[in-house]
């Protein structure tokens, strides 16, 4: 665990980071606890990247997925588990990020990008009987008027003195109140900052952007920044593309478009993809019209970027795809309400397992009578993932592609 210098011009190192700030001397990293006024503030700050950045990227605190049994998981897969592939898309439409892959840019050997929180720690709210750390958890704390100011330590702490090399920090959450309260308390501890436009500031040395929240919760509002539409978070988006140019980066002329590795574009209409990458069975075409939206976007994202099956390229209820190593998946074309996708145990990563709801099959257990190829098939160890939306669908899609 590394030790932090308060005020070093330098950002923490990647890793556990010994600070006991709000806690006092006796504070330890994992086990020290603030409980106050219905709130609940944990002592486990972490970091992921370069200790000298050029940009800095910050969620708002720990959610659910980075704090519990997460803290088990290998370290560099911690950082915005479930939502990675949601905010890489996010950060290559406004070209910031290196040409480079998304995941290495969690790791200790990193030198351009750093990751992290505006509050370090873990923060939680009192719903009920229980501890939330999503939903409206962060415009909560944005007003809250009472207790100790844990965002604004947390950003004395480490955002006061930045490297000298760091030019541009992007913030997840465009909420208005989140957007005022942060740019208050930073103020504060750097007293030249002044708004660009609604969602940035500068003090002529470090430019500070808002984008939104690119968990699978924010529902609408992330496809309508990302398409950069007539919406209110379309207007946000645009603006995030001025502040990100004023430093001295170039948005993309099509966000939709992930530089890390291209993607086979995906065509318009299920009824129109190349015979060259073997189209859908007459019979699946039929059943789309009946079949809802989400898996119909799957559907026709699959047949776009991956080949089928040679053997058992599948059935009206089950179509069977190769990734470009040869490992099998499934999209259950069934199952009208939860488009469940199959993929074999050894293909999953431990960060694709813990970002949505799972149904794990030993080798022994009966599976659809459909999943009758080698890696899928009873003998076989698979996953059936249920995603919630095109978001965690496409988080499945890419996984595959990049393997």
């Amino acid at each position: 665990m590394i030790g932090i210098d308060h005020h070093a011009n330098v950002l923490p190192a990647h890793g556990k980071i010994a600070c006991s700030r709000c806690f006092g001397a006796c504070g330890t990293w994992g086990k020290s606890v603030i409980e106050q006024d219905g709130w609940l503030l944990e002592n486990n700050p972490m970091a992921w990247g370069s200790t000298n950045p050029e940009l800095l990227v910050l969620g708002f605190s720990k959610g659910t997925r980075q704090t519990g049994k997460y803290l088990e998981m290998p370290f560099d897969q911690i950082a915005f588990g479930g939502f990675r592939g949601r905010l890489e898309k996010a950060l290559r439409s406004l070209g910031v990020l290196p040409d480079r892959p998304f995941a290495d840019m969690f790791t200790a050997r990193e030198t351009d990008v750093a990751f992290g929180s505006l509050i370090r720690c873990s923060v939680a709210k009192r719903v009920g009987d229980k501890w939330a750390k999503s939903g409206d958890v962060i415009n909560a704390l944005a007003n809250r008027a009472s207790g100790d100011d844990w965002a604004l330590a947390c950003i004395d702490q480490h955002l006061s003195r930045l490297p000298t090399r760091t030019k541009l920090v992007v913030l997840m959450s465009n909420d208005a109140d989140y957007m005022g309260a942060s740019f208050g308390r930073l103020a504060k501890v750097r007293p030249s900052l002044k708004r660009i436009n609604d969602v940035a500031y500068s003090d002529g040395i470090v430019t500070f952007v808002h984008i939104v929240h690119c968990a699978g919760t924010s529902g609408n509002h992330y496809s309508n920044w990302m398409a950069r539409n007539g919406t209110g978070q379309g207007h946000k988006a645009r603006l995030a593309d001025e502040a990100v140019r004023s430093a001295g980066y170039r948005p993309a002329s099509n966000p939709n478009i992930a530089r890390e590795k291209i993607m086979p574009p995906v065509t318009d209409e299920i009824t129109s993809i190349p015979a060259a990458k073997t189209t859908i069975s007459s019979a699946t075409k039929e059943d789309a019209k009946t079949i809802n939206a989400t898996l119909e976007q799957i559907l026709r994202e699959a047949s776009s970027r991956f080949e089928r099956h040679t053997e058992r390229p599948g059935t009206k209820y089950l179509s069977i795809f190769v990734t470009p190593n040869g490992s099998p998946f499934a999209v259950d074309t069934s199952n009208l309400t939860a488009q469940p996708i199959w993929l074999a145990r050894k293909d999953c990563s431990a960060e694709l397992l813990a970002c949505m709801r799972i149904e794990i099959y030993p080798a022994a257990r009966s599976r659809n009578s459909n999943l009758n190829v080698v890696g899928l098939k009873q003998g076989y160890e698979v996953v059936r993932f249920y995603p919630e939306d095109i978001g965690q669908a496409r988080m499945i899609l890419e996984h595959l592609y990049q393997r």
